[in-house]
């Protein structure tokens, strides 16, 4: 686990830096990958323990591209780190898809 925060803090940050944008620095986009490894290992390897409710994915994928349209900010949400998100998505669904199939071998 500790390894996996690691790899999706500097996998989300590093998303964010390349869109230019540099006034950043949080959790969230290490969230996006936690919640997405462990949705991808509950899905893919059943067998591991760990489960997602399914409509907090749902939802976590709709507030994320509701935060990507102009909506967002026209109700106040102002600057969203899109990119960190995407980023720590993307990670998590790479390491749970990469842990999950050596868990199914196993």
């Amino acid at each position: 686990m500790l390894l996996l925060l690691l790899v999706a803090g500097i996998g989300a940050n590093v998303a964010q830096y390349v869109t230019g944008t540099v006034l950043f620095g949080g959790m969230s986009g290490v969230v996006y990958a936690l919640l997405a490894h462990v949705w991808l290992m509950s899905r893919r390897a059943p067998q591991s323990g760990f489960f997602v409710p399914q409509m907090l994915v749902v939802f976590m994928l709709g507030w994320m591209v509701f935060t990507m349209t102009d909506i967002a900010g026209t109700v106040g949400f102002g600057n969203v780190a899109n990119e960190a998100h995407l980023g720590g998505l993307l990670v998590g669904l790479a390491t749970g898809w990469y842990y999950s199939s050596k868990r199914s071998k196993a």
